[in-house]
């Protein structure tokens, strides 16, 4: 697929910019009418104006209005009426019995070096900060139900009290924190806890998560009770599948991709879900651990 593209309708800036930001695709935003294609946002153009395109141009590419993803969409013909078909993927019983098997064998898998790291773990933060070896965080995942996500203790005994002195005496962190709900010059963190951070080790307790079904190995990112307001319409999705201990998110800049990117990413997976998919995230993640990409 390639050629000039004439844009019309609501929103044409923005899907002309989203082309030229994404030039492997082939398709060149153009303003006059021999492009190859026209793009449109759905319901955006009159009925006639919609039919004009579609007999001026051989391919017309029609983007639904709102946050859909479509990559798992077929046209279906009702009778001689076309429909299309939006299957939600990770919603279907079948794979979701096929995603918790493989949730198991990785389960079981990370669990081997999870065992082998704790006593190193635990040795070094009994010299730097003595206190408990993991941290329990509540989440919220599948269904709404909470639960503990695990991780290696990486922040000092008396951090909410070091986050409460830095946040007042710096302005500018204090907008970070509100913004983000994360730092990325954390006072709390110990230097066990920078090296388990840079190398993505503090999530390997998650293994038990996984195996115990409260999170997959891939999924949308495991949310606190306060986060769940920020996902709008998109809560509803959340809430149907397990969180996970990687996803898009994380392969898609990580900390540094805006709060309200992560919800669409979020939506997209859980929408377009297949095992390759999960397949390709494992393998991105595991390469941006090796190349220490977007962890703070």
């Amino acid at each position: 697929m390639g050629g000039g593209v004439v844009v019309a309708g609501e929103g044409k800036e923005a899907l002309a910019r989203l082309l030229q930001e994404a030039p492997l695709l082939g398709l060149k935003p153009v303003s006059r009418p021999e492009g190859a294609y026209a793009l449109l946002v759905a319901g955006s153009l009159s009925g006639e104006e919609a039919l004009a395109l579609l007999h001026r141009f051989p391919r017309v590419l029609v983007v639904p209005s709102g946050p859909h993803g479509l990559l798992w969409a077929e046209v279906r013909d009702l009778g001689g009426v076309g429909a299309l078909e939006v299957r939600q993927n990770l919603l279907l019983p079948g794979n979701l019995l096929l995603k918790r098997a493989l949730d198991l064998v990785g389960g079981v898998v990370l669990l081997v070096p999870f065992l082998l790291l704790y006593p190193v773990v635990a040795l070094l933060l009994r010299l730097e900060d003595p206190g408990p070896v993991l941290y329990r965080h509540l989440r919220v995942g599948q269904g709404g139900r909470r639960f503990f996500a695990l991780k290696f203790r990486t922040m000092r005994q008396d951090g909410e009290e070091v986050l409460r002195r830095h946040l007042e005496a710096n302005p500018e962190a204090q907008a970070e924190w509100m913004r983000e709900r994360k730092l990325r010059e954390d006072p709390r963190v110990l230097r066990v806890g920078r090296w388990l951070r840079r190398l993505s080790l503090d999530e390997l307790p998650q293994a038990l998560n996984v195996l115990r079904g409260e999170m997959s190995l891939v999924g949308p990112r495991p949310v606190t009770e306060e986060e769940l307001e920020r996902y709008g319409e998109a809560l509803e999705l959340y809430l149907r599948v397990r969180p996970g201990l990687t996803g898009l998110w994380q392969v898609s800049g990580r900390n540094g991709v805006p709060y309200e990117r992560r919800v669409a990413l979020d939506r997209y997976y859980v929408q377009n879900w297949s095992v390759w998919l999960d397949l390709y995230l494992l393998a991105r993640t595991a390469w941006a651990v090796c190349r220490k990409e977007g962890a703070w």
